[in-house]
């Protein structure tokens, strides 16, 4: 049996109340990263081999509203199709964005 949930908890309970604000974030952040762990690992899609996200998929995983990602697409690592309107999200780009945002 695992001990982690436990331990988390433990965790979240030692945050002091004023940097809880701080907390928030990075907790939807590391929602993100395991939700994008939990898809699995990267499956071949698109044309260089990358899973690509739909903007309101990329909103869910970092719990904000899809205009959020797209005023923040270039932070994300957008990349544009071919019609010139749509955009997809790389989930390598993604997961270095969440990276560098934890670190």
């Amino acid at each position: 049996m695992s001990t982690w949930p436990a331990e988390l908890k433990a965790l979240i309970e030692r945050i002091p109340d004023a940097e809880m604000e701080e907390a928030v974030g990075e907790l939807a952040r590391a929602q993100a990263i395991v939700a994008l762990r939990a898809r699995g690992p990267i499956a071949p899609a698109g044309d260089n081999g990358l899973r690509h996200f739909k903007a309101e998929e990329v909103a869910e995983l970092l719990g904000v509203d899809v205009t959020w990602v797209y005023r923040n697409k270039k932070k994300l690592g957008a990349v544009s199709l071919a019609d010139g309107g749509a955009v997809r999200f790389p989930e390598a780009k993604l997961r270095r964005f969440l990276e560098r945002r934890r670190a």
